[in-house]
């Protein structure tokens, strides 16, 4: 006996593997890339994720938008090549890992990001 499903039935019940691919490729524009100060930091957002996006020389990074520690906007931050401070108690960490450098005690989240034309896209 043959069993006909209809196309759009998966077995494992997830979306086909066509769709998840459309949807990374896809992503969210979070900004126009020069829209982002020269090594300086821009607040965003994709949907409810507010973002910070960082350039630093011609490289562009996106990380969560508050401090782990109190909440501080990451934004109002200091930015010196890939180590963001936040002023607000002096937490640093790596942009381009979310490691934590000198007093921070937790990572912060790291978003992938991709350059299409003159827009970032936060790659979901």
């Amino acid at each position: 006996m043959v069993t006909i499903r209809p196309s759009s039935h998966r077995p494992n019940g997830g979306p086909s593997v066509a769709k998840k691919v459309a949807k990374k490729a896809k992503g969210t524009v979070l900004c126009k890339a020069d829209a982002v100060p020269a090594d300086g930091l821009l607040q965003c957002a994709a949907g409810s994720l507010k973002v910070c996006v960082a350039r630093s020389g011609k490289d562009f990074y996106a990380f969560q938008s508050e401090c782990p520690h109190k909440r501080t906007p990451l934004c109002d931050g200091a930015l010196d090549g890939h180590v963001l401070t936040c002023l607000d108690h002096m937490w640093q960490w790596d942009i381009r890992s979310g490691e934590p450098e000198g007093l921070a005690e937790q990572p912060i989240r790291t978003f992938k990001l991709r350059r299409d034309g003159d827009s970032l896209v936060l790659v979901e």
